[in-house]
């Protein structure tokens, strides 16, 4: 386990936001003796140092004696000499906190902003024929009713318990007056996944990858592979008028996957991964992260049904609970949007259509202003 946040702050406080060796502004919070052998998640053990005092001593098992007595001796210096100046440390802060988005900016500045990749959730509201013909065969497939009373632990309640929620591996039951009444999935190892919570009545039910191979073998609609385009527009928070995108990424189509699928009732939510190419393919590469810092991004869906094969009604037309940018070589950083954002998303048909006659072509749309509050906020590293 890391040091806790309280803990790491205290350090800090008594340190000045100093390394105790070289005094340098801008520290870590160091193991003195490490976890592998046992060293504790405490402050006694713990010691501020900076990232070059960090990489050149931290490691050296011979240095942990030498390491504390410094420490301790800077403590108790920090202690004599700014007691009496309580504004010192609160400005000590604030020069940190600006060093740290200083660095931040820094590494971004040197991040790749491609190649990238696109993780998407696609919500469905499908009628009891589109349910039953994907999910009749799959556990969950209307297992519940109102009458149905709790079951025993793990998947109820304890005993003597009737409200509440019952967490499982990726997801959860919530249980009102001893019977099931909403359920959800999540991702814990999925940094900016937006949470899949229903209302429940009589399913709660997820495809395995087989299933969904031979789903989508079958032409099954809610399965339907979109392409994406991605318009990047850099140096401005808000497109105007017809203004050329500065980098604009396409899907390629064999290297889509469904990662899963899920169904509460009749709400069916699909994962989809894939990966972006430019377009053109030859323009230069030298996009990094913190050109997303102030920029506008449009990300476009086109959906492509055959009516006699393969078609959705209006009410199921497909909306996106989750959208995420990954980018660089190593899909290290994510650019997350919330609920909240992809609200503003547009479902239509498409207007300028691929086919027509008993082809029907579906878009979704959306866009947003990316500022520097968006980019702070939104911004995440998954590693």
């Amino acid at each position: 386990m890391p040091f806790s946040e309280d803990i790491k702050l205290a350090v800090k406080r008594k340190s000045h936001f100093k390394c105790c060796l070289c005094h340098a502004l801008g520290v870590e919070i160091h193991h003195i003796v490490p976890q592998s052998e046992g060293g504790q998640d405490t402050a006694d053990n713990a010691a501020p140092l900076c990232p070059s005092c960090h990489e050149t001593y931290g490691g050296n098992s011979r240095k942990q004696k030498f390491i504390r007595e410094a420490r301790d001796f800077w403590y108790e210096h920090c202690e004599r000499r700014y007691a009496a100046d309580p504004e010192y440390l609160k400005s000590l802060k604030q020069m940190e906190d600006g060093l740290a988005e200083i660095k931040k900016d820094v590494r971004a500045l040197h991040a790749p902003l491609l190649p990238c990749g696109l993780f998407i959730t696609l919500c469905f509201e499908a009628t009891d024929t589109d349910i039953e013909r994907l999910f009749k065969d799959e556990a969950g497939y209307h297992a519940y009713d109102s009458d149905q009373m709790m079951p025993p632990p793990p998947i109820g309640l304890p005993p003597g318990m009737t409200d509440g929620r019952v967490l499982q591996q990726g997801g959860y039951r919530d249980y009102l007056n001893g019977k099931i009444n909403a359920a959800g999935f999540f991702k814990m190892d999925h940094p900016g996944y937006n949470v899949i919570h229903r209302k429940v009545s009589h399913t709660i039910s997820s495809l395995s990858p087989q299933v969904i191979a031979k789903a989508k073998a079958r032409n099954n609609p809610l399965l339907a592979q979109p392409s994406v385009t991605v318009e990047l527009y850099f140096g401005k928070s808000t497109k105007l008028g017809n203004e050329s995108a500065s980098l604009i990424l396409e899907s390629v189509f064999n290297t889509h996957e469904i990662a899963a699928t899920y169904a509460l009732d009749n709400s069916v939510f699909v994962d989809h991964a894939l990966i972006l190419a430019m377009k053109p393919a030859d323009q230069a590469q030298n996009w990094s992260i913190t050109d997303l810092k102030i920029s506008h991004i449009i990300v476009t869906l086109h959906f492509f049904y055959i009516e006699p094969i393969s078609t959705l009604p209006k009410e199921s037309w497909p909306t996106l609970h989750n959208l995420q940018l990954w980018l660089g070589p190593r899909a290290d950083k994510l650019l997350s949007f919330s609920p909240m954002q992809l609200s503003s998303q547009i479902v239509r048909e498409d207007p300028n259509p691929i086919a027509i006659g008993q082809a029907k072509c579906i878009q979704v749309q959306f866009e947003y202003d990316i500022n520097e509050t968006v980019y702070a906020d939104n911004l995440i590293t998954s590693g």
